[in-house]
């Protein structure tokens, strides 16, 4: 069971003291009026420690002062000793045993200590010796809110508003229990209601701004939020909660400023370093991530060592924070790709592999890099190593906390991709026939799932036939990967180039190798300057739809818009210059000679 501390969240400690203190008749010593004097003037000059001394000397010249009693009680669960504030309780309810309000805040101090059953005893008897007194029903609802009493928390937070219908805190509690319970617009007129009777309560705003923001209605709760943090800067929670907001909604730089003035206000809050480091994770700052992990273990093992997050945070540092550990350096690297810094990925998956020189993980990964920069003759090394170790992968996608449903099949999908990777590396340095032994192996490999790109396969295959002159063969490739997605943009454009060139007579030359961040190779062919003999036209006409059905998918995609430029050109089409410049006005390289009759 939790503990009572959410009982008073909604009002100041201040205000709970003087709720405490009450109203009866004067038993000896000075009257009340003298008591709320007497603690204001110390406690606005800071000296509250120095009051209760006072109080503890007044009760012993007046043991029967009532008033002295109730305060000094009331001073002691202000600085959280709730079992010492009740002792006095005790005492001032010998001298009045109708106070309520001792029996209110003998309540309070049972909750604190989970004895609800005696908490709910003592509050039940604060109500029988004052039925008027809202403040009673107010706390006797969060305790059933606690309990899960919803039903009895409402019908106390109604009896509250009901006898204090200008108190903005019963509607504020109200709302909160509507909140809950998925009552939106009810907790929403309630936080309304309160928000009109207080304009300055930031927690009024900071409620309603939790309520706007479960419902996306995200101008209205940073509107609240920036309200409630103008009212009142001195409060983690406020930042911390609208550094949650801009966390939620993929702003994680703003949500990161939140969180750091939020800790420099609590730092004791480990939640607060823990939600941070999960936008740095977000931002893939593998370091600031990792100090903020070892920081919130730190400050929960000193101040929350039972709290279950310890348990995760265990694994987390093991995962990603250890760097005796292959996974330490598995995930900087993917982050350093991911942000395009290739160059610094491979000097980190170079230090993976001198610590770990049989991971295959490590070695595709590096691989990878090497095939982005086009450093081709580095990657074909990696890779063939890294199948060379296939029988490691198992222990490397352990180790680097990869958690799949089906290892077989993820092996082979992994190395599948590999020999994908490796026969593009072949391919771009002219290797045509290692790249078709390469292509093959990881067509046998690649399963036969739709969310796997398995076109991409018969698409490399495809490219590779073409250039060997096996138009037929390659067309035959563009078919099967077209049927798997005929959304494949790149494969119409492939069949096309082959169509084109199947009657040129020559094997046709690749202009152009790019390899992008997410390891698709793509090719720009060389393509027959005119209409040969062995042309057919029928496979021109055919070469231009497939071009047309490309650019139906991406009208933007300049190398698609050449070819079907370049191929009106062949058919004898006068609007061939329109594709051509479009190319050119899209970035691609259009030679000079075939833009002399538009105009260039």
């Amino acid at each position: 069971m939790p503990t009572f501390h959410s009982i008073c969240i909604h009002m100041k400690s201040w205000a709970i003291f003087l709720l405490l203190l009450g109203s009866t008749a004067v038993a000896a010593g000075q009257s009340m009026e003298h008591y709320i004097h007497l603690t204001d003037s110390f406690k606005k000059t800071g000296q509250v420690d120095k009051l209760i001394p006072v109080l503890l000397r007044e009760i012993k010249v007046h043991p029967g002062n009532e008033y002295a009693l109730r305060t000094l009680g009331g001073l002691y669960f202000e600085q959280h000793r709730p079992e010492e504030g009740e002792r006095y309780f005790k005492e001032a309810i010998k001298i009045d045993p109708l106070c309520a309000r001792c029996y209110m805040s003998m309540g309070i101090a049972a909750a604190m200590r989970n004895e609800n059953g005696r908490a709910m005893e003592n509050l039940n008897r604060a109500i029988g010796c004052d039925p008027g007194d809202a403040g009673i029903y107010s706390v006797r609802a969060s305790l059933n809110e606690l309990l899960g009493n919803s039903q009895e928390a409402l019908f106390d937070y109604n009896m509250a508003i009901y006898i204090d219908p200008r108190n903005a805190s019963n509607y504020l509690q109200r709302g909160t229990l509507n909140g809950k319970a998925g009552f939106f617009y009810l907790a929403l007129a309630d936080f309304d209601k309160a928000a009109e009777l207080d304009t300055a309560n930031y927690l009024v705003l900071f409620s309603r701004a939790t309520l706007y923001f479960g419902k996306k209605m995200f101008k209205e709760a940073f509107a609240d939020i920036n309200r409630a943090i103008s009212l009142d800067s001195t409060h983690a929670f406020l930042f911390s909660a609208r550094g949650n907001f801009y966390s939620d909604v993929n702003d994680f730089g703003k949500a990161i400023a939140d969180y750091n003035y939020a800790v420099k206000l609590d730092a004791k809050d480990y939640h607060l370093l823990y939600n941070r480091a999960l936008c740095y994770y977000a931002l893939q700052d593998m370091n600031a991530y990792c100090e903020d992990i070892h920081e919130c273990y730190r400050i929960l093992s000193a101040y929350a060592p039972g709290d279950s997050l310890k348990i995760q945070l265990d694994q987390t540092l093991a995962r990603f924070c250890d760097s005796a550990r292959e996974n330490y350096y598995y995930h900087r690297g993917i982050a350093l790709f991911n942000q395009h810094r290739y160059k610094e990925a491979i000097e980190m998956y170079t230090t993976a592999i001198q610590k770990f020189p049989a991971s295959s993980l490590i070695r595709i990964l590096r691989a990878n890099a090497y095939l982005v920069l086009k450093d081709y003759s580095h990657a074909i090394p990696d890779y063939t190593k890294a199948i060379g170790n296939k029988e490691n992968i198992g222990n490397d996608l352990r180790e680097s906390g990869i958690q799949v449903s089906s290892e077989d099949t993820y092996i082979n999908g992994l190395f599948a991709t590999t020999w994908l990777s490796l026969s593009q590396s072949e391919f771009a340095l002219g290797n045509y026939s290692a790249a078709l032994v390469d292509i093959n192996q990881g067509i046998g490999l690649a399963p036969v799932l739709k969310e796997f790109g398995k076109e991409n396969y018969y698409n490399m295959r495809g490219i590779i036939l073409i250039t060997m002159g096996r138009q037929e063969e390659a067309s035959r490739d563009f078919d099967t990967s077209l049927a798997l997605n005929p959304a494949f943009e790149t494969a119409w454009v492939n069949r096309s180039v082959a169509k084109v060139t199947a009657g040129n007579g020559e094997n046709p030359k690749a202009m152009a190798v790019k390899t992008d961040e997410s390891l698709a190779l793509n090719v720009n062919w060389e393509l027959p300057d005119r209409k040969s003999g062995r042309h057919n036209s029928e496979n021109l006409a055919s070469a231009l739809e497939d071009c047309n059905r490309a650019l139906q998918l991406n009208p933007a995609d300049a190398y698609a818009c050449y070819v079907r430029g370049r191929l009106e050109k062949l058919l004898g089409f006068g609007n061939y210059c329109i594709d051509l410049l479009k190319s050119k006005g899209m970035g691609f390289p259009v030679e000079a000679k075939y833009l002399k009759d538009c105009g260039e």
